[in-house]
């Protein structure tokens, strides 16, 4: 039971005890932020994530691709009404620009940390900060999973999103894809311009297999629809021709 004041009266409000223990429960009474598309690849983006099982969004930096994801997960979470019982994040665990960060203590949790920063910011734009994750971990409302180990698993009645997928191998890929069960949406997300690995062609060739799959969507990103300050549309089409000269 809890208290809040209305017309400078304090009025008592009912509360189930087994939600208020629910570390989504003060989520869903204060949610500040609603998620909105910036741009058209974001409206279809969102379109097609209520309407197919398996999404893939690519494109370039800045452009609100796993923003929207993780958005419009955290959204259907807090949603009581709706079937899914938890999000999943996994990415390769693969350092940016071949840099070695070496050994990582602690739970696996904690080693992933790193590589999840940026996943945990937009969580931030709904007020779940890092003690409310960790409460969420522990209750198996959120789930943190090194790619490698999804082998052998059923993913059912979960949202799974899947980060940094242009450093995902082809046969990376198949066992990804091959995790989905009923009841589950997964969301794949990559940048194929910031590969890490030359071989990792996965994501490139998902999208020649399933391009006419009714239950699959692949939506794409393009360099003007970059929602950060203007001048990360300059530094990615530079490098873009860099690329390309280079070839």
């Amino acid at each position: 039971m809890s208290k809040k004041r209305k017309n400078n009266e304090v009025e008592v409000e009912n509360i189930n005890p087994e939600e208020q223990s629910n570390p989504l429960h003060r989520l869903r009474r204060n949610k500040n932020y609603k998620l909105l598309p910036k741009n058209k690849s974001q409206e279809i983006f969102i379109n097609s994530i209520e309407n197919k099982n398996i999404i893939f969004n690519i494109g370039s930096a800045g452009s609100g691709k796993s923003f929207v994801a993780v958005a419009w997960a955290i959204e259907k979470l807090c949603n009581k009404n709706e079937k899914y019982r938890k999000i999943i994040l996994t990415r390769p665990a693969i350092e940016a620009c071949g840099e070695e960060i070496g050994f990582l203590p602690g739970p696996i949790e904690e080693k992933l940390e790193p590589y999840m920063q940026p996943i945990y910011d937009i969580f931030a734009k709904y007020g779940i900060r890092r003690n409310d994750i960790l409460k969420m971990i522990e209750e198996d409302i959120v789930e943190i999973v090194p790619l490698a180990f999804m082998r052998g698993r059923s993913i059912e009645n979960s949202i799974l999103i899947a980060d940094e997928a242009q450093n995902m191998n082809s046969r990376q890929m198949e066992m990804l894809l091959t995790r989905f069960g009923s009841g589950s949406k997964f969301i794949i997300t990559g940048d194929i311009t910031q590969r890490d690995i030359k071989k990792a062609t996965g994501i490139e060739e998902a999208c020649s297999l399933f391009k006419d799959s009714n239950k699959m969507a692949f939506i794409f990103f393009g360099k003007d629809e970059i929602l950060r300050d203007p001048i990360v549309a300059e530094i990615v089409e530079k490098y873009e021709k860099l690329r390309e000269n280079d070839k």
